[in-house]
């Protein structure tokens, strides 16, 4: 597995990951309940095969609308993309969920590179006047069908509904999680394209102090945002998990992916190994004693 336990321990990461390395360790104690153990690897191959499947439907409708060929500039990263997805929420059940997310995130990805290293200011003006106007009458006509056949409580109950429209905290941290890995692991980066100031920056002109020092308080109040969630957790007690556990899992994949350094933007071999284990690499099921 691409980053060890010291960097990023077990409860820190994603479930595929966390399950494909639990396997490997439990497979090796000698007091192994050897059912519970050949379950595990069934499931975790099922999950496997219908996660393949998704992903190779996304490659054919990725090359055939040809946006990387099309945009050379841009990160192409349609299996990272797609692996961010499947780290949120991995069930079967949230299989057409996970192709519908990864194809917005793709594009996400690319219009995030139009404006960070290929448009004008004046381009990206117009670019941003066109998305607004086309999102304003999109979303307001998706919205109005919806509504027009079914009640929004159907969909999601109003208690749920409330609380997610407010912002929690726990929302606040993940998102806080998130920013701050991305700007601390990209500043490299940043400061090679002669982006705009990072936060980085921005803390440093702030509070007069050293880029190393503003790095270390932006980890630690991303470590902060971690005791938010955990509390969090463990308060929110009338809430479903299966509400819950994305909003995790989002911070887990952030910790995952930003910690040391940029693994979307450099996807090096750490990002590519850790994919190959989840989603290519298979789990030998041994046949059970009588």
């Amino acid at each position: 597995m691409g980053s060890s336990s010291i960097e990023i321990p077990l409860f820190k990461r994603t479930d595929r990951i966390k399950t494909k390395t639990y396997i490997s360790i439990y497979e090796q104690d000698t007091n192994s309940n050897e059912i519970l153990l050949e379950f595990a690897k069934m499931d975790f191959i099922c999950l496997q095969a219908i996660h393949q499947e998704e992903a190779r439907k996304l490659s054919m409708w990725w090359k055939n609308i040809g946006l990387s060929k099309r945009l050379p500039f841009s990160r192409d990263r349609l299996i990272e993309c797609y692996f961010l997805v499947l780290s949120i929420y991995f069930e079967t059940c949230h299989s057409r969920a996970r192709v519908m997310m990864t194809k917005c995130i793709t594009h996400i990805s690319m219009l995030d590179d139009i404006y960070d290293v290929y448009g004008t200011l004046e381009e990206l003006h117009l670019l941003t006047n066109g998305i607004q106007s086309v999102t304003l009458i999109t979303t307001g006509y998706s919205f109005l069908t919806c509504a027009s056949y079914i009640g929004i409580e159907e969909v999601i109950p109003k208690d749920v509904f409330d609380w997610v429209t407010s912002f929690p905290e726990i929302i606040k941290a993940t998102s806080t999680i998130g920013r701050l890995m991305n700007n601390v692991a990209s500043y490299e980066l940043e400061q090679k394209r002669n982006h705009v100031a990072s936060v980085v920056q921005c803390y440093v002109m702030e509070h007069e102090c050293s880029e190393e020092e503003a790095c270390k308080k932006l980890l630690k109040m991303s470590n902060d945002a971690w005791k938010i969630i955990n509390k969090e957790f463990v308060t929110q007690n009338k809430l479903p998990l299966s509400l819950i556990w994305p909003i995790i899992n989002v911070a887990l994949f952030n910790e995952f992916i930003y910690l040391g350094k940029d693994l979307y933007t450099n996807s090096d071999h750490i990002i590519k190994e850790t994919i190959s284990d989840v989603l290519i690499e298979p789990i030998q099921i041994h046949k059970l004693k009588d």
